[in-house]
């Protein structure tokens, strides 16, 4: 049966590439379409390049640096840096950290807040107070997870959800955040802004 490591991984289009580049094949290299990358991890570093497409396709998604990735003949990676053009805004270069199916790495997985819209607490007039949009974790390379879910769903004003109320994938472990930590609150609205249940008791007062 085959894991999910095997199942989720990406591929991406790689080519091999000099490691002795002028500024001019690079610059060629990327009109060509390709970003020029490096390889690093579990031996000597390699010179490689990667379809440019690929790399801004991934970008839309969010969530590339916890991302597995295949390449063909290398193996699988992640994503460690990416430096983009100061004037376009556009991915230049992209450094690789290789993996193997047996390790576990430190890896950052942000947090994802599900309901927004259909919270009891928010939908009452509360604001969403985010404590920790990502969670530093220890996780086998063969489940690490794009991201965390929080369901918002029953939060309501006041309540807070701590880490130890967040169902984690199997085999991971937070070293950052301690068990009783707040990772998201419910805060009441601004002085200018009011519940329906402060409408209502107001109208009371008025009225009596």
């Amino acid at each position: 049966m085959k894991s999910p490591f095997e199942d989720s991984v990406l591929s991406l289009t790689v080519y091999p590439r000099n490691a002795n580049q002028t500024k001019g094949q690079i610059r060629a290299l990327r009109l060509s379409g390709r970003i020029p990358s490096v390889l690093y991890g579990q031996g000597p570093s390699e010179n490689i390049s990667v379809c440019a497409k690929n790399i801004a396709f991934e970008l839309e998604k969010p969530g590339i640096f916890s991302r597995v990735f295949q390449l063909p003949n290398y193996g699988k990676v992640l994503i460690s840096a990416i430096q983009f053009c100061s004037v376009k805004d556009k991915p230049i270069h992209v450094d690789f950290r290789r993996l193997s199916k047996d390790q576990k790495i430190k890896i950052l997985v942000r947090i994802v807040f599900l309901n927004q819209d259909k919270s009891v607490g928010i939908k009452r007039g509360g604001a969403l107070n985010i404590v920790h949009h990502h969670l530093e974790v220890f996780a086998p390379v063969d489940c690490i997870p794009e991201a965390i879910d929080v369901d918002l769903l029953n939060l309501d004003i006041g309540q807070t959800i701590h880490l130890e109320s967040i169902q984690l994938p199997e085999g991971i472990q937070v070293l950052h955040v301690e068990k009783d930590e707040a990772i998201a609150s419910i805060v009441p609205p601004s002085s200018g802004d009011k519940t329906d249940d402060q409408e209502v008791s107001e109208a009371q007062t008025s009225s009596s």
